[in-house]
């Protein structure tokens, strides 16, 4: 018979093999995928090839957390419902800004040539 210290210690195990195959696995797509950028404007911008409405679905995500969606309905119910409006408007405003500030017209043509820029021109090396 198992006493508890050593059931313990096979769940511990069995956690930290979880954790090294998760990392593996995180690693192994992280290195896949980072073939395919480039310089910077790849990492932080993805060319400008995001859709609008993705790019507001990345903001809620960044935004919304395990905290917000336990403390939101109990701050609504003990305020009258003035922060749940608060939330909501929030989200919609978000959906908005990504709508007028991002231009759907980028979302599904590859990025503009900048041949015919002068600064453009004057950066390229010779």
């Amino acid at each position: 018979m198992m006493g508890r210290a050593s059931r313990a210690l096979v769940a511990d195990v069995a956690r930290l093999r979880r954790s090294r195959l998760a990392l593996g696995i995180l690693l192994a797509i992280g290195f896949a995928l980072s073939r395919e950028q480039h310089d910077t404007v790849d990492f932080f911008l993805a060319r400008r090839r995001v859709p609008w409405w993705a790019a507001c679905l990345s903001f809620l995500a960044t935004e919304i957390s395990a905290v917000t969606i336990i403390s939101v309905p109990a701050t609504a119910y003990s305020e009258n419902w003035e922060y749940a409006q608060f939330f909501i408007g929030s989200s919609l405003a978000k959906l908005v800004v990504a709508f007028l500030f991002i231009r759907p017209s980028t979302a599904t043509t590859s990025p503009p040539s900048t041949s015919s820029s002068p600064i453009a021109s004057a950066r390229r090396p010779r």
